[in-house]
């Protein structure tokens, strides 16, 4: 019977905790952006029906 071994580079190891890490922050921007964006439509509306 033959075993594998796998061996997995730390460098690779790093580099996919970079990139997943790179993902999460832009999906944070994305979503920090997009909820300040429908704060000032909600804003812009509640100071229409105001006037």
């Amino acid at each position: 019977m033959n075993k594998i071994a796998l061996q997995i580079d730390e460098t690779k190891i790093n580099e996919t905790f970079e990139s997943t890490n790179n993902i999460f922050d832009e999906f944070r921007e994305l979503s920090s952006s997009l909820f300040l964006q429908v704060f000032d439509w909600i804003t812009s509306i509640t100071e229409n029906l105001i006037n």
